[in-house]
């Protein structure tokens, strides 16, 4: 066996045997909270549209089908953000890279959700706000599970990707909370959209200012300083762009990800 994959695998079964990691940059832990409340927001961002509804629905006066389009074209916008953005998220660059890449995505979500609110006056012009929603939507996702985890050691990362995934369940709970204590303030269904700026503006300053190249040097310096595994090579490293039909196939061919898929 390589010696190098004999350590690595000892500094795993050392760090899997406590719940909570004894080492890790505090850089680390604070993108691990800037990623996780980033994910509550898009958590949030997706329950806003079904949880309103029928108001919008009563202030339209809408046929089923003419509601059921909004969802479709906010899920329609969702797919071509995951591809797009997922996309540029590695051709950009990890790290400090990628979460420019986010802090775009998620800035698409903020001034759709200001236009909602200013401009929603009509069910054509609601519509079509739905498709840049939805593209913020499925472009912010995958971006922010990647991001998490080009800012921890890979003995750990599991670890921090499962601490990120709580900000959905916790987003469930705490989104139609917020909607209601809008509503209950004065607001209409319009002011919910609001929810989404506020939330979003301050967690994308709060990435813009940790996640700097520096900070991701320093990161990754200490992670070899305290014989740990960078989760990357080389700080904020550059991809390619590929043929996407042939990266779906070689990703489908490995057989632990064809079976986690069925």
């Amino acid at each position: 066996m390589d010696v190098s994959k004999e350590r690595l695998e000892e500094q795993v079964e050392h760090q899997q045997r406590h719940w909570v990691p004894k080492v890790a940059h505090r850089v680390s832990w604070g993108m691990l909270a800037i990623t996780t409340l980033a994910i509550l927001a898009t958590s949030i961002d997706a329950q806003i549209l079904p949880t309103i509804l029928p108001g919008i629905i009563k202030d339209f006066h809408l046929s089923a089908v003419e509601a059921g389009f909004l969802n479709s074209l906010f899920f329609f916008g969702t797919i071509i953000g995951a591809i797009g953005f997922g996309v540029l998220g590695d051709v950009i660059g990890t790290g400090y890279r990628r979460g420019w890449t986010w802090i775009v995505s998620m800035a698409i979500s903020v001034v759709g959700g200001i236009a909602s609110w200013l401009f929603a006056f009509s069910y054509t012009a609601f519509a079509w706000l739905r498709l840049p929603m939805g593209v913020s939507r499925g472009g912010s996702e995958p971006l922010n599970v990647a991001l998490v985890s080009d800012w921890w050691q890979r003995e750990n990362r599991g670890f921090a990707v499962g601490v990120h995934h709580t900000g959905f369940p916790i987003g469930q709970f705490v989104g139609p909370a917020l909607m209601a204590l809008v509503l209950a303030l004065g607001g209409d269904w319009r002011a919910v959209w609001l929810i989404i700026p506020l939330i979003g503006i301050p967690i994308m300053v709060a990435q813009a200012l940790l996640g700097t190249r520096r900070n991701q040097a320093r990161v990754y310096e200490w992670m070899k300083q305290q014989d740990l595994t960078p989760p990357h090579p080389e700080v904020g490293g550059r991809g390619q762009l590929l043929n996407l039909g042939k990266v779906i196939l070689n990703t489908f061919s490995d057989r632990n990800t064809a079976i986690s898929s069925a």
